[in-house]
């Protein structure tokens, strides 16, 4: 499935197949670089609406101070309150322009300007 617009304008990425899918999550004070597991045919969005008034189920988190950007902690599994997420897309999707510590494994790649 191809990512679409709904009638806002709002993009959304396609859904993901089932399984776990890397993900960036921004909070206000931390990122959290992990995987969540989603369903099959099933968008993030959906995800977090599901889990709106609860928490969310963060695998193999590595949670950074937004702010510093220095790696805090490491959990093999975390709950997220949903309520305080501000951004979550996969990780895939990021082309970083700078480096970061969460992709120090990773090549930047180079954007032509």
């Amino acid at each position: 499935m191809e990512p679409h617009a709904d009638d806002t304008g709002t993009y959304s990425p396609p859904p993901t197949d089932s399984g776990a899918i890397r993900v960036f999550i921004r909070t206000p004070e931390h990122v959290i670089i992990g995987s969540i597991h989603t369903g099959p045919d099933q968008w993030l969005k959906d995800v977090i609406d599901a889990n709106r008034a609860s928490f969310l189920t963060i695998i193999d988190a590595h949670v950074y101070s937004a702010s510093e950007e220095t790696l805090i902690y490491h959990s093999a599994q975390m709950l997220v309150a949903a309520a305080h997420i501000v951004l979550l897309s996969p990780l895939s999707d990021h082309i970083f322009i700078r480096d970061v510590p969460w992709l120090a494994d990773r090549p930047i790649p180079q954007i032509p300007l």
